[in-house]
């Protein structure tokens, strides 16, 4: 089996919208080793479904696994002044982070040739900046259901492009790096929306791979590349001690951090 072709290079994935996974999961499938940073009571898609004989778990959302095949996971409360530090600890031993944040939350300019992948509803630059938007709403702004009568809205299609559209810019300031250094890449959901004209999907075409869940057991999830080794999406916080052990933290102090709820 062919190994993919950027083993070697890590991602720091903190985000929560099918945007911003399905970047992390792209870049997995590639070879990165993804770290999912998620909040202590999971991400949003675990309770998103389709959920197996239509019973809701946390750890069989089918929204879940195919978003985060390939990645590992560390429960983390970024609003906390220690779950920040954290965070900003494991930005510096990364190549890529890929964040949905607010302004402010963290500070990472400063980390030296680190790819920091920006995603908002409409940039992080213009009057609509700080505006907050669902998925209709960007799928609205940028044509998607223009015309009479109006196109369906792609739903999570419209994310998952605009995910792809992340990834391939990642991979451009990754590879300009070594002369550039760092950079942070802005993306504005709306505009990336903009740039694809609506069309159907072609599932025929479409390459697979084979993972075994803990939970769900085996399946076939959909892959850059067909019979990929990929590890399974993680458990709830399955990476945690091993994550927070290479950062120094031992038992105790792990414990300590998850009977405060930071973890």
């Amino acid at each position: 089996m062919t190994a993919p072709p950027l083993v070697g290079f890590s991602a720091l994935e903190l985000t929560c919208t099918p945007a911003g996974a399905f970047c992390g999961r792209l870049l997995a499938d590639l070879g990165f080793d993804v770290l999912k940073v998620e909040p202590p009571d999971g991400d949003p898609a675990r309770r998103r479904g389709s959920f197996p004989g239509g019973f809701p778990d946390d750890e069989a959302s089918g929204a879940f696994l195919f978003l985060n095949a390939g990645k590992r996971s560390l429960t983390l409360d970024l609003e906390t002044a220690t779950g920040g530090e954290i965070a900003a600890r494991l930005a510096a031993r990364v190549d890529v982070v890929v964040e949905e944040l607010s302004p402010g939350v963290l500070a990472l300019e400063s980390v030296a040739n680190l790819v920091v992948v920006s995603l908002t509803a409409f940039g992080r630059n213009g009057q609509r900046r700080e505006w907050k938007a669902k998925p209709l709403t960007t799928c609205h702004a940028a044509g998607f259901v223009a015309g009479n009568p109006p196109a369906a809205p792609p739903g999570l299609g419209g994310e998952l492009r605009c995910g792809l559209v992340a990834a391939v810019a990642c991979l451009r300031a990754l590879g300009r790096r070594e002369t550039t250094g760092g950079e942070r890449v802005d993306i504005s959901k709306t505009e990336a929306l903009a740039s694809f004209a609506p069309h159907r999907s072609n599932p025929s075409k479409a390459t697979y791979a084979t993972v075994v869940h803990p939970v769900a057991g085996k399946l076939r999830i959909p892959s850059l590349f067909a019979d990929a080794e990929l590890r399974p999406a993680p458990l709830l916080g399955q990476h945690n001690a091993e994550v927070l052990g290479g950062l120094g933290f031992d038992a105790a102090e792990t414990g300590l951090l998850v009977g405060t709820g930071i973890v």
